[in-house]
């Protein structure tokens, strides 16, 4: 991965440090997009440009409840197709514990990896910290349960009853 220097990142920022991130990020965030597939230089620079703002503000006290901050989190996950990294930082640093979305993006890159336990580790931890909004993580939380347990049923009918009752726990 190329190393990025604070030179790439236009430095206007006044009283919000990140935002001349968020516009380079914005930038090559679109370059990547409209380039070719294979683009393998655009590509490089977004993830480098993504983990020099993770890198830089992780510890930051004022961004650990900044949404745009945890977005680009997740985008660097999403570039780097490690969301495990990402959650692990995220939690050592306490960065948006209380936010329903972190915990669905951990999840859902666990269920693309297929790591049912760890996505259903990572539903209930995000559960038992009361993520907000609640209500649409419980959502989430059900919405695997039932997926799990089609998966069950077609493998072992016998079983469903079982996880039928858990679903019914979060509704």
């Amino acid at each position: 991965m190329a190393v990025v220097r604070h030179s790439t990142v236009d430095d206007d920022s006044g009283s919000d440090p990140i935002l001349p991130y968020l516009r380079s990020i914005g930038k090559a965030h679109q370059e990547y997009s409209l380039g070719p597939a294979d683009n393998e230089t655009n590509l490089c620079r977004y993830r480098s440009l993504l983990w020099s703002c993770v890198d830089r503000f992780k510890d930051d006290q004022r961004y650990r409840d900044d949404q745009r901050f945890y977005k680009i989190l997740i985008l660097y996950g999403d570039a780097t197709q490690d969301f495990r990294e990402v959650f692990e930082i995220m939690e050592k640093k306490g960065i948006g514990i209380r936010e329903w979305f972190i915990y669905d993006s951990a999840a859902a890159f666990y269920i693309a990896k297929g790591e049912l336990l760890e996505a259903q580790r990572v539903f209930l931890l995000g559960i038992s910290r009361k993520a907000e909004p609640i209500d649409k993580l419980k959502m989430s939380y059900s919405q695997f349960l039932h997926h799990l347990s089609k998966i069950q049923n077609d493998f072992h009918p016998g079983l469903t009853a079982c996880l039928s009752h858990v679903i019914l726990m979060f509704h």
